[in-house]
């Protein structure tokens, strides 16, 4: 339960902060009702990533002898691949990712585009959560994780980390987040080599080789 209660974590912790700047950000400069947009983007994204997760885990895995090898082998190759990919792009724009997303709501606000922040948090969330399901069932093949373990390591996941965001949002709770994501990148490291290896030679075990 541990490697879902950390994937789902640290997922919607991100989500978490993202939607924090932009109602933060609208709470200092715009009209409040903006916000409405804001939570509606929130729902969309959660219920768009529930709904992706719900048929990834019951329908995509119902494969038997080498087709269970190919699609086990091949999702362990894709959920590493989203791993890397993701500590890519945070390394590359951590630094100025604040004042971006400031700059994209401030654009929206000015045209007002209320669809532009509609969209801004929904795709916060969904991409954050699609990201999860993966990693999930990539956990899930690689480790074993099934049933109440898995729901109780997401809950736990989810609103631990919509706390944390709240409490540092509010100042409340200092302590630092760049450590927490440079601590939490180097074990994700680690799980996506995991992945990658186990997906190769799920994929040769497949081929005979």
């Amino acid at each position: 339960m541990l490697s879902v209660l950390f994937i789902t974590l640290r997922e919607a912790l991100e989500a978490s902060l993202v939607v924090g700047i932009i109602l933060a950000y609208i709470a200092k400069t715009s009209d409040s009702k903006e916000k409405k947009n804001v939570w509606l983007g929130v729902l969309g994204g959660a219920i768009f990533s529930f709904v992706f997760a719900y048929f990834f885990q019951k329908y995509v895995g119902e494969f038997e002898g080498v087709y269970e090898q190919i699609y086990e082998g091949t999702t362990m190759l894709v959920a590493s691949l989203l791993v890397s990919w993701m500590l890519y792009w945070m390394i590359t724009n951590r630094k100025n990712f604040k004042s971006n997303m400031e700059n994209k709501v401030s654009g929206h606000i000015s045209n007002n585009s209320r669809f532009g922040i509609f969209f801004l948090s929904f795709v916060a969330v969904m991409r954050e959560g699609v990201e999860a399901a993966m990693f999930l069932q990539g956990a899930k093949i690689e480790f074993g994780v099934q049933g109440m373990e898995m729901i109780y390591g997401t809950i736990l996941g989810i609103a631990g980390a919509v706390l944390v965001a709240w409490l540092v949002l509010k100042g409340i709770l200092k302590f630092s987040l760049k450590y927490f994501f440079n601590v939490s990148a180097a074990l994700l490291i680690i799980f996506a080599a995991d992945l990658f290896v186990n997906g190769i030679l799920e994929l040769m075990e497949a081929a005979g080789v």
